[in-house]
């Protein structure tokens, strides 16, 4: 807090105190400055996880295609629990005689969308 009529150190006459940007010789505080360097076996373990990932996702087994190389027919839409048994079922016995074709049914709930 400044008093009415007292001076600063600039108008007394007193040299400012040192700073880091005048080159005053003053030390930096521990931290300022690059981070260190990454060592090279961090970057070659970093790199290695991920070409294990990406080739687990590209050779991971695929589940096997339940339609056995038929064409597939999807519908899609909204119905009831009761309706959802009966076209499950039909469903079931289409694609056990068809040879060319295999259907899927996906329902939704009412009011689901």
């Amino acid at each position: 807090m400044r008093l009415a009529g007292s001076k600063t150190a600039a108008a007394a006459g007193q040299a400012a105190p040192p700073d880091r940007e005048s080159g005053s010789g003053r030390k930096a505080p521990p931290g300022d400055g690059p981070p260190p360097p990454i060592s090279k076996r961090t970057v070659f373990s970093a790199v290695s996880l991920i070409v294990i990932v990406i080739a687990a996702f590209v050779l991971w087994p695929k589940p096997p295609d339940p339609a056995l190389g038929r064409t597939k027919v999807v519908f899609l839409g909204e119905a009831g629990y009761d309706l959802q048994e009966i076209m499950q079922a039909a469903a079931e016995e289409f694609n056990s005689s068809n040879e060319e074709l295999f259907s899927i049914y996906s329902f939704y709930r009412r009011g689901g969308i």
